[in-house]
């Protein structure tokens, strides 16, 4: 577990209509990120019901980039996802962004992404962002349909598989939301017939498409059932193993991020990460403090996570004389050693309203 000397650091960012918000501690992560022989891995877990994790992220990216040149960007979503944001940050055309379930429903989402791809046009290493979950099936098809596309000589069974894909059923017959046993069905059908004329597709597609391609066919991951935290896991530990890179950052749902579960009696991925040879990893959590959190018949849901809720709550004095402002780094060190246990850090969120739907008005 990293032990780090906490500095001052302040980093402001602009979010829109939500006008500055002060991130301060980052400098906790200077330590663990200096350059080293082996892979690090940053990991921060968040609450998808809050807009908090949009509105930082593009600052902790930023803040990783420039200080360390961290280019890999890991996210709790699959491959084709992923590759709809790489090709939005390539072109700049929101259309990509439009097949992605953040930045395709969620305003504060789209505003972040926009704002990356305006930091990544000034980089001369470009960011890229890599897919560690499973995919939807919606997605996953029209990932390959528009990678086809590009490609003016098709093999017969590419054209049959585009013809499928771009069909009046196709649409209505599978999800972008939770695989069910349909979506499951078609998505192995298909990486069936990928794997099957595999010769065929390193032959006409370029080195880029084809390890996409590559990444849709290793994903271990297929839904939300049973096996999947070990899915996440090999997928994770491959990812990072084969890179050229040595560091990385995953922003994903905090069960994944605790090094011993508050209330599961599985191991969760940080777990097994900060147990695999060769990658040393530093997880920490957002906890919302009077934030609101989704919402109940319309009605917003007010979380005091570090005020009211175990084990947080015993170390509530230390945990709100170490964090006073809007958002705050807060190592579990000294007095609040104990919550070691679980992260090695904590960062405290307050006063946080709920995303915005893009077909919404904004607050």
């Amino acid at each position: 577990m990293m032990k780090s000397i906490l500095t001052a650091l302040l980093i402001t960012i602009v979010t829109g209509a939500y006008g500055q918000a002060e991130i301060s501690n980052k400098a906790y992560f200077r330590k663990f990120l200096k350059p080293s022989h082996g892979k690090s891995l940053l990991i921060l877990g968040e609450n998808h019901g809050s807009m908090a994790s949009a509105v930082m992220y593009p600052s902790f990216v930023k803040y990783l980039t420039r200080k360390t040149g961290l280019r890999s960007l890991l996210i709790e979503f699959g491959p084709s996802e992923a590759y709809f944001y790489n090709k939005y940050l390539e072109t700049g055309n929101e259309k990509h962004l439009n097949y992605t379930l953040y930045a395709g429903a969620i305003r504060e989402w789209r505003d972040a992404w926009k704002m990356l791809y305006d930091y990544n046009k000034k980089l001369k290493k470009p960011i890229k962002v890599i897919g560690i979950d499973f995919d939807r099936t919606r997605t996953m098809a029209y990932a390959i349909y528009s990678m086809f596309l590009n490609y003016d000589q098709k093999p017969q069974f590419v054209e049959a598989l585009m013809k499928e894909i771009s069909g009046p059923d196709f649409y209505s017959s599978y999800t972008i939301g939770y695989p069910n046993k349909k979506d499951i069905e078609w998505a192995n059908k298909t990486k069936a017939l990928l794997r099957d004329n595999i010769d065929s597709l390193r032959n006409f597609l370029s080195e880029k498409d084809m390890k996409v391609f590559r990444e849709i066919l290793e994903n271990k991951a297929v839904n939300y059932a049973d096996g999947r935290e070990e899915a996440l896991y090999e997928n994770t530990k491959r990812i990072i193993s084969e890179s050229a890179d040595s560091r990385f950052f995953l922003l994903i749902g905090r069960s994944h991020a605790y090094l011993n579960p508050i209330f599961a009696d599985s191991n969760r991925l940080a777990k097994r990460i900060s147990q695999t040879p060769g990658i040393k990893i530093l997880t920490g959590s957002i906890l919302y403090e009077d934030s609101e959190f989704g919402a109940s018949k319309d009605k917003p849901i007010t979380l005091f996570e570090i005020s009211n809720k175990d084990p947080w709550k015993a170390f509530y004095p230390e945990i709100n004389k170490e964090a006073p402002g809007e958002y705050h780094i807060v190592p579990l060190k000294k007095k609040l050693a104990p919550l070691a246990h679980y992260l090695d850090y904590i960062l405290v969120a307050r006063n946080q309203v709920r995303y915005t739907l893009i077909n919404q008005k904004a607050k």
